[in-house]
């Protein structure tokens, strides 16, 4: 998936990007058909979102919830729950 991302982010101008991706949606509607495929929705919304802000945190902030992120929050925890406490 970081190839693909990188891919296109190195092909596809900035300007294009998002409408590429609304293309690929479209078309991944039309599923049904052979060459056509459902397949394309998600790769759409990939592309698509590369330049929308939004969407590129809220992907940054879905991929660091695993294990990288569990320790901090850990430790961030521990430090909060050990801090002095005012009178």
């Amino acid at each position: 998936m970081a190839k693909g991302r990188a891919s296109v982010r190195r092909r596809v101008p900035p300007g294009w990007r998002w409408p590429i991706g609304i293309v690929l949606i479209v078309f991944g509607f039309l599923g049904f058909l052979p060459v056509l495929g459902f397949w394309m929705i998600p790769l759409g919304i990939a592309v698509a979102g590369m330049d929308t802000r939004p969407a590129w945190r809220r992907w940054r902030d879905y991929r660091m919830r695993g294990a990288v992120q569990t320790p901090v929050r850990e430790r961030a925890r521990e430090i909060k729950e050990n801090a002095p406490r005012d009178p």
